[in-house]
């Protein structure tokens, strides 16, 4: 995820939850530590969080959720992948 689409989460999240304190550096040192995951991942996270109706952001909750869905959606294209590959090799080379 790239600094843009971390700080368009961080202006969604200042709209939903008008309590977090979301100041520069706080920003910054989040960016650290989400910067590794795809931005679909740690969007899909912070929405199903907000509509699970939870009151006060839980950083630590949200890292893992974003880590689970991360590790998720990365099994679920390896599995994709093998499956195209096998296609492939059963179509060269038939049983």
């Amino acid at each position: 995820m790239d600094k843009k689409e971390f700080l368009y989460w961080c202006q969604w999240l200042k709209v939903r939850w008008p309590n977090a304190k979301l100041d520069d550096f706080t920003v910054k040192s989040l960016f650290e530590d989400f910067k590794i995951y795809d931005d679909d991942v740690f969007g899909k996270v912070l929405i199903n969080y907000f509509d699970s109706g939870n009151e006060f952001l839980d950083w630590s909750a949200i890292k893992r959720r974003t880590k689970d869905l991360q590790i998720q959606e990365y099994s679920d294209q390896a599995q994709k992948i093998k499956a195209a590959e096998d296609k492939k090799d059963k179509e060269a080379d038939p049983p």
